[in-house]
């Protein structure tokens, strides 16, 4: 079984990790005391294994299973502290090598049978790399996002109708592929393929400009999710603590703009709409002015009370419906993103080229 392993909490991998690595004399102790400690699992005949270099691509097979392959590539290590009161060296990894997460693997799984296997150090240069369009029109894409130099060093790739499937499956091979961006119906015959690379640690992003109704159920099935269709309408936006952690903080809001929402887990949740203040929504929905002021709202304590009430719902409703939602694969790593803005207002064409490119804002 490969996969994640649990960090604590504050003890995960971040940015600060990359490029740093365990002293090797540090290791060496550690070792020693896990033959110590652990001597079933680390034998005294076993000698301390030497670390891989920043960059080493790894791959392994999920539950063994040779069509269920996983890519990461290391990025650094640490010490990681589990459960007894022991720690563990971990290397930290981007899978899929394209991810803008970080994750924990075991050291020791790195390089041993039925493990991580090393398979080279060709990681794509950062800041490089391409984007696939697969059934989306490139023109609308573009409108909305950005046009080919907006996109730079990223390239766009189309792929059509009349692409081969050999055409598909060497874009979809290449190590630089950022991310393959859909838009998909049921009987489509590269939804297989988009599927697979997802389930091997690849990103995939719905382009949602249509808002069809069952594209949230479609997405749900093949994907793993549970996304329902919402609404289209208007609303400013604002990042969840998850949309910080996948864009960055340095933009953190999107202004007043159109869209298909979504219905998703919270979890899932990247950018809700902004909520107005009691008082706005009191003006807004209920027709009287004073808000949290009593001495100068028309209503008494008792229909102020009922208003707060009616404000709480309203406010857990709106945070429940996104614009931009995000889905991951636990067991590789892929991911799914459904980005519902139609059109370029605002901040969207930033978080939707930063979203398709693994990077920040």
């Amino acid at each position: 079984m490969f996969g994640f392993a649990p960090p604590e909490e504050d003890d995960g991998p971040n940015e600060e990790d990359i490029g740093e690595f365990i002293p090797q004399r540090d290791l060496e102790a550690w070792w020693a005391e896990m033959q110590r400690k652990h001597p079933v699992v680390f034998q005294k005949d076993d000698a301390c294994p030497q670390q891989v270099n920043e960059g080493t691509a790894i791959r392994a097979y999920f539950d063994g299973d040779r069509n269920k392959e996983m890519n990461a590539v290391v990025v650094g290590s640490k010490f990681q502290n589990e459960s007894y009161g022991d720690k563990y060296a971990m290397y930290v990894v981007r899978q899929p090598p394209t991810s803008p997460f970080l994750s924990f693997i075991h050291l020791t799984e790195v390089g041993e049978e039925d493990g991580w296997e090393i398979i080279g150090d060709d990681e794509p240069r950062e800041g490089t790399g391409s984007v696939a369009l697969i059934g989306v029109d490139k023109e609308i894409f573009v409108s909305c996002f950005g046009k080919d130099d907006d996109w730079s060093p990223f390239k766009i790739v189309t792929l059509d109708d009349d692409s081969t499937m050999g055409e598909i499956q060497k874009v979809m091979a290449d190590p630089g592929l950022k991310s393959v961006v859909v838009d998909l119906e049921e009987d489509d015959c590269y939804l297989p393929l988009v599927k697979q690379h997802f389930e091997k640690g690849g990103h995939v992003v719905w382009f949602g400009v249509y808002g069809e109704f069952a594209a949230p159920g479609l997405i749900s099935k093949h994907f793993g999710c549970n996304w329902k269709f919402s609404a289209y309408t208007t609303h400013p936006y604002v990042l969840t603590e998850a949309g910080k952690d996948l864009l960055g903080d340095t933009i953190t809001e999107q202004q007043y703009s159109k869209a298909n929402l979504l219905f998703v887990p919270e979890e899932d949740r990247v950018l809700i709409p902004k909520c107005e203040s009691f008082k706005e929504y009191c003006e807004e929905y209920q027709g009287y002015e004073g808000g949290e002021d009593e001495s100068n709202s028309e209503y008494d304590a008792e229909e102020l009370e009922r208003c707060r009430e009616a404000y709480r719902r309203h406010k857990t409703e709106l945070g429940r419906q996104v614009p931009i939602a995000l889905h991951m694969n636990e067991s590789t790593g892929g991911s799914i993103v459904y980005v519902g803005f139609v059109g370029s207002d605002g901040n969207t064409p930033k978080f939707v080229r930063a979203i398709c490119c693994g990077q920040k804002v």
